[in-house]
């Protein structure tokens, strides 16, 4: 498993930044973007943002990809930007054939800067709460992952407009 940080753009520099093991780099240096399902979105749809209004709302996305690998991705608001608009912290991780998402992910081996380790242990926070309704809806995402093998891609939480819909979501389930 490899676990990526995609850190908060408060500056909206335009530029996605990671906390990978080796360092903090741009996306396109830690992970070629091109080879994720259509599906999968970096970050959280401003829709669903605006649906799920609790700053504890997490947005979790799986995807089974070519030769038995997957991408598990868990988002969560971190703050605003310079103009005042949402930005998030999203987890990515790259799964080989069998493996199981790390739930929580695993903390960045790297120093971050206090607003994104907040918004690091705010996400991990989050899902090691005790009956969080946060957590119960990413574990609802795991489950249907197992339970559904003929879908490939999976949403927490519906995606309206989104251009390429997902197998699974909570209204779809069946």
């Amino acid at each position: 498993m490899r676990s990526i940080w995609l850190l908060p753009d408060r500056e909206q520099a335009g530029i996605i930044r990671v906390a990978t093991p080796e360092g903090i780099v741009n996306l396109g240096a830690a992970f070629d973007v091109t080879t994720l399902p259509a599906a999968i979105v970096l970050g959280v749809p401003e829709p669903v943002l605006r649906e799920n209004i609790s700053s504890d709302f997490l947005f979790a996305q799986f995807a089974r990809m070519a030769g038995g690998t997957a991408v598990f991705c868990l988002s969560r608001r971190a703050g605003q930007d310079v103009k005042g608009r949402t930005v998030c912290i999203t987890n990515l991780q790259l799964l080989d054939d069998g493996e199981a998402p790390a739930i929580p992910p695993p903390v960045p081996r790297i120093s971050l800067s206090e607003e994104d380790s907040k918004a690091v242990n705010a996400l991990r926070a989050r899902l090691a709460a005790p009956a969080s309704a946060s957590a119960e809806v990413v574990q609802e995402l795991l489950n249907a992952v197992r339970l559904h093998r003929w879908a490939s891609t999976f949403a927490s939480a519906d995606t309206p407009r989104n251009a390429n819909p997902y197998s699974w979501t909570p209204k779809k389930k069946d």
